[in-house]
């Protein structure tokens, strides 16, 4: 880039191989907030996210800057598999069933920011984020195959379920 700065934003529901990405090209990283607001708050370079016109200008930039091809720099990008599911829970019970989810993830390692992160291994990770506005609860695992990402949403799913009828 350009503009040097102090470290790349990236929301906390995107995937981890945005973080090796930043890595690669030796950029540091913060993970943000999921909202929008709360990103552009932040000063950073690479705001893919927010404007299809502004991520080909970046993207360009970042080639020029770098002085690589596409393909060379696709390499750094490991592959990752996503799911998001989201299941209905009643705004006064949301703050009861994330405190068990994070009791039961005593022992592991997690992020509370905006939900709670919780990390299976390096690379598998599940965000149970409230809606913020709706009685909905969003659940995004990020794997290293879609099975794995499905089956991690559907765990999460069915304790949410158990925990909102307790």
């Amino acid at each position: 880039m350009t503009k040097k700065v102090a470290f790349v934003p990236i929301p906390i529901h995107y995937s981890s191989t945005l973080e090796t990405f930043a890595q690669s090209l030796n950029q540091s990283f913060m993970r943000t907030k999921a909202k929008k607001r709360d990103l552009l708050s932040l000063l950073g370079p690479v705001q893919f996210q927010l404007d299809a016109m502004y991520a080909l200008c970046q993207l360009i930039e970042l080639i020029m800057v770098q002085q690589r091809k596409i393909s060379e720099m696709i390499q750094y990008v490991p592959h990752a598999y996503m799911n998001w599911r989201y299941i209905s829970c009643p705004l006064e019970i949301q703050e009861q069933v994330m405190k068990k989810l994070l009791e039961e993830a005593i022992g592991k390692q997690v992020y509370v920011i905006d939900g709670l992160k919780i990390y299976h291994d390096p690379h598998e990770w599940t965000l149970i984020l409230p809606d913020g506005h709706l009685p909905v609860l969003n659940i995004y695992s990020e794997a290293l195959n879609t099975q794995t990402a499905k089956k991690l949403s559907a765990y999460f799913v069915e304790k949410i379920q158990e925990y909102q009828r307790v």
